[in-house]
């Protein structure tokens, strides 16, 4: 919405700055390079990704499925996981939810980085830029998000003999902003100083125990056995399986945030599951 300033007078011509820089070329440019069955996602106004449908065909038949009261050619969903922490517990609760596309958004804006001004374009110029190109860039963009040591760090302490449980617990338990501080680990009952050969340790079994595939939540892709996909009988096997979707999601996030190996390799299409605050991707806010 754009309003006219009050002293405006009749006649005048009045230049707008809008929010946005983009033009209208550039914004048809930056969109996810995902069609199917006449949805498209792209970049709006808003500086979201939204999904919308390309209608085509004669007007003839536009005007006919228009008038369908429920036109299952024309329905589509997007799979959302969202997080909520009930009243009287501190332990959040996920659930996986089907949201119309027309509904879906997905914000380029992180308030942390470039006083909250979208990366859209950057993401846009860097995308068609030689690997060590984007990794310099997405590491400047991290550095922006570190809180420094002396500002705060977590502390997390766990029993190596319930590792993944109380990592999880730990892990849970941190807010958004707190993930972006440096981590010390420390395994009860070993003494010893994190100089960050325990926590190559933690990132390396706290992956190898989430993507085994007798855990149930992943298993080997059918294209290629050397990646890994999302369960689809996760729920029976595990009744927690969302919260652990969520844990994983953290964990992947924070060893991008860290420069940390992990055991897991996705299927190219999670490679949007990791997110740090808000910037990009997959399960939605992985670090919310």
């Amino acid at each position: 919405m754009v309003t006219c300033p009050a002293n405006a007078r009749p006649g005048q011509k009045i230049r707008f700055q809008l929010p946005i820089k983009l033009s209208s070329d550039e914004i048809q440019s930056i969109k996810l390079n995902y069609q199917k069955d006449g949805w498209i996602r792209c970049l709006s106004t808003d500086l979201s990704f939204h999904w919308v449908r390309s209608e085509q065909g004669d007007d003839d038949t536009q005007a006919s499925s228009r008038d369908l009261l429920w036109g299952f050619e024309r329905i589509a969903f997007v799979r959302e996981l969202r997080s909520s922490s009930p009243s009287g517990t501190s332990k959040a609760a996920h659930s996986l939810q089907l949201v119309p596309a027309k509904d879906a958004a997905l914000s380029t804006v992180v308030p942390a980085i470039n006083n909250g001004t979208s990366l859209a374009q950057e993401l846009s110029r860097y995308a068609a830029m030689p690997f060590q190109h984007k990794e310099a860039w997405f590491r400047q963009q991290i550095a922006k998000l570190q809180v420094p040591w002396e500002d705060g760090h977590i502390k997390i302490n766990v029993r190596r003999e319930n590792l993944l449980e109380d990592s999880m617990e730990a892990t849970e338990s941190i807010t958004q902003a707190d993930m972006r501080k440096i981590f010390r680990f420390e395994f009860i009952s070993e003494p010893g100083v994190d100089a960050g050969g325990v926590a190559r340790e933690w990132f390396q079994l706290v992956s190898d125990t989430l993507f085994n595939p007798d855990f149930a939540l992943w298993s080997y892709s059918a294209i290629n056995q050397m990646c890994m996909q999302i369960n689809p009988s996760s729920g029976i096997a595990n009744d927690e399986h969302l919260r652990y979707f969520h844990f994983t999601g953290r964990l992947l996030g924070k060893a991008l945030f860290d420069r940390q190996i992990v055991a897991g390799h996705l299927v190219r299409p999670l490679y949007f599951f990791p997110s740090v605050d808000g910037a990009a991707g997959h399960k939605k806010k992985t670090f919310a």
